[in-house]
């Protein structure tokens, strides 16, 4: 089912968020994440394709931009000091130092008002120990996002929307199944610098759009 909104909700598409994916062109965005291994992407592909299926106007991520985000940093050159990126790297591996490895699995397709998401079924708390560790030791390093705290939600995102009219899609994503099957092992976090403006350009410069800066190793699991 369709969580925390209904197909009478205020769809917003890419062109309401143009001016943040142009200024990725000058700053690019820092974000600290959770990468999706390539083994997991087939499945992912299958169910993208099944949404184009029925409507072919809205925007796929390419696989290799498939994560799950932990803390939004902001743009380096902007919001973030290139001289502070030691501090942020120390910030981020004191996290990882702190946190142990762990499973996620994966579970029903959901949709916020910009996006359809996968939703995390098992390993919520710990992406949120790890996400509100990083708000605490990265302080005033980083921005302040809209929609973090205790309460985030974890997800990776699969379609974004680029026109209003997407109730059929909304009405599909009701009736396909979890899941159940999908799931990760995570051992790391990474650091990346990411060009949001590529996700529109050509199919090499959307396989682009996050680089790695650094990955920091959490601790084995016990």
């Amino acid at each position: 089912m369709v969580s925390d909104l209904d197909s009478k909700m205020d769809i917003l598409i890419n062109d309401d968020n143009r001016e943040f994916y142009e200024n990725s062109r000058k700053f690019p965005y820092l974000c600290v994440l959770l990468k999706i291994p390539e083994e997991q992407w087939r499945p992912l592909v299958t169910i993208q394709d099944e949404l184009l299926r029925i409507d072919r106007r809205q925007m796929n991520c390419p696989p290799s931009y498939f994560h799950i985000s932990l803390k939004e940093i902001g743009g380096l050159g902007s919001y973030v000091n290139k001289n502070d990126l030691p501090k942020i790297k120390i910030a981020i591996e004191k996290v990882a130092d702190m946190n142990a490895g762990f499973r996620v699995d994966f579970g029903e397709l959901k949709i916020f008002p910009s996006v359809i998401y996968l939703s995390v079924r098992d390993g919520v708390n710990a992406i949120r120990k790890i996400h509100l560790d990083l708000i605490r030791e990265l302080g005033a390093f980083a921005v302040k996002g809209p929609f973090e705290g205790p309460d985030m939600i974890p997800h990776l995102t699969l379609l974004l929307f680029k026109t209003r009219d997407v109730e059929p899609l909304l009405r599909h994503v009701q009736r396909m199944k979890p899941l159940e099957e999908l799931s990760m092992s995570v051992g790391e976090i990474t650091l990346v610098r990411s060009h949001s403006y590529r996700l529109f350009g050509s199919n090499e410069e959307r396989n682009i759009v996050n680089e790695e800066m650094a990955s920091f190793r959490l601790r084995d699991r016990n």
